[in-house]
């Protein structure tokens, strides 16, 4: 029953293919584009834009640092503790690292700098420059921190 429902389906597309073909202005196409962390994908008049890449590289740096930081300040001595070597405990940090980058802080920062990252609406020059200079004044925030508050520097407290 399965079967015949499925042979049937497929003999209606094929059928009603040359119908919808008939109704285009050009052939289909398939379109296959792998995108980084933090990318946009969009057409605009039959043409795939995507955001550039040193603007995904950008936000991923924006996310990346102060994950790995954070990480490497708390998680590391508590996998130190419990006597993971160093190998894996790198091995699982990055398990974190990434969990967290995927479904959680990339998505958020994304949606904060969606406009710049959009590959249409932030293409123009003033959008490119104000958003990179709001990532560059939020790096130049991370490192500060990073740098100053003392209790969050993970190599004070390596034995």
């Amino acid at each position: 029953m399965r079967e015949a429902h499925r042979l049937r389906h497929l003999a209606y597309r094929r059928g009603a293919l040359p119908e919808l073909r008939s109704h285009l202005t050009q052939d289909f196409s398939v379109l296959a584009h792998s995108t980084p962390f933090g990318s946009i994908l969009r057409v605009q008049d039959g043409v795939t834009r995507v955001t550039p890449e040193c603007k995904s590289a950008m936000l991923v740096l924006l996310v990346l640092y102060p994950t790995v930081m954070t990480l490497s300040r708390f998680l590391g001595p508590v996998l130190d503790d419990l006597g993971a070597e160093p190998w894996l405990s790198v091995w699982l940090s990055q398990i974190v690292s990434v969990g967290l980058m995927t479904w959680f802080l990339m998505p958020a920062v994304t949606g904060w700098f969606r406009r710049w990252l959009d590959p249409v609406e932030g293409a123009g020059t003033r959008v490119s420059v104000i958003g990179g200079a709001v990532v560059a004044g939020v790096y130049a925030v991370t490192l500060t921190i990073f740098a100053s508050v003392t209790w969050l520097q993970f190599w004070d407290y390596l034995d």
